[in-house]
């Protein structure tokens, strides 16, 4: 919509010279203002209001942030091969120093000692002794298949022809594997002394 228009057909035209009686002649505002100031009643301010600022502050803080954190990682497992582990009981110690120090209008040190202690044991004993079990037959096992090797390895030495020196110190890991044929008769006796 333009500022001034002077078509005269418009409804928003502002250049309203063909009313002459509607009150927009020069002056009319004026006139309408200085009738509002003349007749109406005087008003006058509340005398007692007393208003004095009185502004007040003050701020005092004081922020101390220590945090300490301990991490003792994780506790230590018994394993007897790949995937298998027998937790039981454990007990952790781990110690911390922490120092601070202030360089503001002079210069404050302080430091402190301590440790964190954690008790670690599992709920269930029963799983616990079973894994313990099976991890002693492993370990008959293991010193079966050892002994048996041994004694393989120690036999296709004799059969090569072979015999270790007795100044070795691998001498006693064939002492006991005698061939039968050059093997002499043994005492019974002999026999429960070396078991």
């Amino acid at each position: 919509m333009g500022t001034r228009n002077d078509i005269k057909s418009c409804w928003f035209n502002r250049n309203n010279r063909y009313r002459q009686n509607s009150g927009n002649g020069f002056g009319y505002k004026y006139f309408i203002g200085i009738l509002a100031v003349v007749f109406s009643s005087p008003c006058f301010a509340n005398d007692t209001t007393n208003v004095s600022a009185q502004p007040n502050a003050a701020i005092t803080g004081s922020v101390a942030n220590q945090a300490v954190q301990i991490n003792q990682g994780s506790l230590s497992t018994q394993g007897f091969s790949r995937g298998h582990f027998c937790n039981g009981p454990v007990i952790s110690f781990a110690p911390y120093v922490l120092q601070t120090e202030s360089m503001a209008s002079s210069y404050a040190t302080s430091a402190s000692y301590g440790g964190q202690i954690s008790l670690s044991m599992p709920l269930d004993g029963g799983a616990v002794e079973l894994c313990k079990e099976l991890g002693r037959r492993m370990l008959d096992k293991a010193r079966l298949d050892y002994e048996l090797v041994r004694i393989k390895e120690c036999i296709n030495i004799y059969k090569a022809g072979f015999q270790i020196l007795p100044a070795s110190p691998f001498y006693p890991v064939c002492a006991d594997i005698i061939p039968i044929a050059a093997a002499p008769s043994v005492d019974p006796s002999e026999l429960s002394k070396l078991e």
